[in-house]
């Protein structure tokens, strides 16, 4: 099962850099500025995704409770690491880090 998480982590970061390299390409802009910022606003938008669907469970929970006195405890919202989300973080986090060795020059002048 171990050996399968990590196959499938690293299935989606090349995934998501293929797709940002084409989207790169196709618009021409920096691979470098579209990895950065399209790794960081993907793993976002499935971070909300996740956290509105949580939402909408404690709402319906919470009427369940109005109506019929019984419901399921809420829990607080916590946001579990599958290996498709840890490649999303890592691919995000690391080209986060290569964006800004790229561009370090620009901000020390």
């Amino acid at each position: 099962m171990k050996k399968q998480s990590v196959i499938l982590c690293l299935g989606v970061i090349v995934f998501e850099a293929i797709v940002f390299f084409g989207v790169s390409t196709y618009f021409g802009w920096s691979y470098v500025d579209i990895s950065a910022l399209g790794g960081i606003s993907l793993f976002g938008l499935v971070y909300l995704i996740k956290y509105n669907s949580y939402q909408v469970t404690n709402i319906d929970n919470a009427y369940e409770r109005a109506w019929a006195s019984t419901a399921e405890e809420r829990l607080p919202f916590s946001f579990k690491l599958d290996p498709v989300r840890t490649g999303m973080l890592l691919y995000a986090a690391v080209s986060f880090v290569i964006a800004i060795i790229v561009y370090f020059p620009y901000f020390i002048d």
